[in-house]
């Protein structure tokens, strides 16, 4: 199971609550997905108030807490909750009981991978970084333009996956820091134009970056901006190489800025929004090899833990509204994306770019049962998926995350 924290304004009281529905309008600021895909934390607003709540891998509410505000970010390991507020609270993810609290305050703050410290990082002058003990939240470093110049403008600086490095962007250019020492490792990348989101592969070998770069006439890829037609933006993906500092253009023409990048956990799929489709590029050539035209749309994108699934939540700040309809924007669809929703169709559920090789890959990879592998298998190759799904349902040796990853992708085979 996996940690997840909420960052508040303030504590307010626990409020135990039954499953709620969302057939009236809401707005919703965050949703989190463990990796296990065991929980689901959800920070919601109906009318004037606000509630964070965690439901299990069935949709039923295991706890509710009534909160002044909202935003939630992943911790590495999913039992508990950093929330902030007058002070620096621990919670239990699970019951949304304080566990401890911390000694310092701290802000926008981000989990190491190993889920032991915590990064605080100032967005104003002068700046800077400091980073804290997870457990009882004392003091470890600070970073400092005295370090790197790129800590007097830190814009999100993302830790890799193995805790190395934190990258950091300034308008069109990259920046690699040292994780421990907060010195800048190498030399300034220059992309050829301006970063607007960015994203560590599984591995920390490669970040995936959509740019933005305005033209002044139209060339090939590009769109007018907004309603003139006296200049233009040519939007982009492209994948950056830490070990040789090589940029890979991956994929281009499409008229709106990216702004989410999410790898899968074998690093071979990066899901998107293109022009309000989502979309499962190939990681090595850029080819689209799924895509889902899901309306209203859908920001938060989150892969289980073994890359069978895909979670998609509402758009972030917008009202939903169950009856709204809309139709996408130049959808690229290879073929349609099977899906189940949940909590009123506020979730989507998504089995991306099935396949019967990907279905074996991600079973040899959850299970050491051969007897298991070898009538699955047969299952998979006869294409009788319904039964292959009994089998699942059957086996006492599958993890539950990878047994759900693995019907989700045998009904959508299934369905086609």
């Amino acid at each position: 199971m996996m940690r997840q924290f909420i960052r508040l304004c303030c504590l307010a009281c626990i409020v135990l609550v039954s499953q709620m529905t969302f057939a009236q309008p809401a707005t919703f600021y965050g949703y989190h997905w463990s990796r296990d895909g065991s929980r689901l934390i959800m920070t919601v607003q109906i009318g004037t108030a606000f509630n964070a709540t965690v439901y299990d891998d069935q949709w039923r509410t295991l706890a509710s807490r009534q909160v002044p505000c909202c935003g939630m970010i992943l911790s590495p390991d999913g039992d508990s909750l950093l929330v902030q507020g007058e002070t620096t609270e621990i919670w239990d993810v699970d019951t949304l009981q304080t566990i401890r609290t911390l000694s310092s305050f701290i802000a926008n703050a981000s989990w190491s991978p190993d889920g032991s410290e915590i990064a605080s990082f100032n967005y104003g002058p002068p700046g800077g970084m400091k980073i804290y003990s997870a457990i009882d939240g004392h003091l470890l470093r600070e970073f400092t333009r005295s370090t790197a110049t790129a800590w007097a403008w830190p814009y999100r600086p993302q830790w890799s996956p193995n805790g190395a490095y934190f990258v950091t962007v300034a308008g069109n250019q990259l920046v690699l820091l040292d994780a421990a020492t907060g010195l800048q490792v190498g030399d300034n990348h220059q992309l050829d134009g301006d970063i607007y989101a960015y994203s560590w592969s599984s591995d920390s070998t490669r970040i995936a970056i959509a740019l933005r770069k305005q033209v002044p006439t139209q060339i090939e890829g590009s769109f007018p901006v907004g309603d003139s037609v006296d200049g233009y933006a040519l939007n982009s993906i492209v994948v950056f190489e830490i070990s040789s500092g090589n940029i890979m253009g991956l994929r281009n023409g499409f008229r709106y800025p990216v702004y989410y990048l999410v790898w899968s956990p074998d690093d071979r799929q990066i899901a998107t929004w293109l022009d309000n489709n989502l979309i499962i590029l190939d990681s090595a050539t850029g080819n689209v090899i799924d895509s889902s035209g899901i309306t209203p749309a859908f920001s938060m994108i989150a892969y289980s833990s073994d890359g069978g699934r895909l979670l998609m939540g509402l758009a972030s700040n917008i009202p939903y509204d169950p009856t709204l309809n809309g139709t996408p924007v130049n959808p690229v669809v290879p073929r349609s994306t099977f899906a189940k929703t949940e909590l009123d169709g506020l979730i989507q559920i998504l089995a991306p770019a099935a396949s019967p090789e990907r279905l074996q890959s991600i079973l040899a990879a959850c299970s050491d049962d051969s007897r298991l592998q070898s009538s699955a298998d047969a299952l998979i190759s006869a294409g009788q998926y319904q039964e292959f799904v009994t089998l699942v349902d059957a086996s006492t040796t599958l993890p539950a995350a990878c047994a759900a990853d693995l019907r989700l992708m045998a009904e959508a085979l299934a369905s086609e």
